[in-house]
């Protein structure tokens, strides 16, 4: 009798929400280096699901009119 294999057929989604959405005003016109801090407070509403299944993700971007734009993204933990 032949090997039988087995195949479980399943479908996945990626999809990205925006929950909160700030702008900050900075120094204006200036050199930016990577030692430059700016403190930021981002509050999250209390019903924010926890789950595992779930990767949550702070982006920031520094918009520099008439350049290339500076962003990072760093993922973060809720819970």
């Amino acid at each position: 009798m032949g090997e039988r294999t087995h195949y479980s057929d399943f479908k996945t989604t990626a999809k990205t929400v925006r929950i909160c959405a700030f702008k900050q005003l900075l120094d204006g016109e200036s050199e930016y280096g990577r030692d430059r801090e700016y403190p930021f407070e981002i509050r999250i509403q209390g019903d924010i699901s926890t789950s595992p299944i779930i990767k949550w993700y702070l982006l920031a971007r520094l918009d520099v009119p008439g350049r290339l734009d500076i962003s990072k993204e760093v993922g973060i933990t809720i819970g």
